[in-house]
């Protein structure tokens, strides 16, 4: 099945539909959408992995370019 072509019109509204629909999404999750531009959003997480998964499965049908994880990090402060 090949679905005729959208329209200038029906693919801006599309394309608002999901930027939402991710922001929607990031406000549950407590994640932040970092940058916009004309065909991908970055969003930053910082959560349990198994909140993360469950986050990178809910946008999945958006399309996921890329995803990067950093795992545990600590800062050390030293008193002075």
């Amino acid at each position: 099945y090949n679905p005729p072509p959208l329209t200038p019109s029906e693919a801006l509204r599309l394309k608002h539909q999901h930027l939402q629909s991710i922001s929607v999404l990031s406000d549950q999750f407590g994640a932040k959408i970092v940058d916009v531009s004309e065909n991908s959003v970055i969003v930053e997480l910082t959560a349990k992995t198994n909140r993360i998964v469950a986050f990178l499965n809910l946008v999945k049908p958006f399309g996921i370019l890329k995803s990067a994880q950093t795992g545990k990090s600590c800062l050390h402060v030293r008193a002075s």
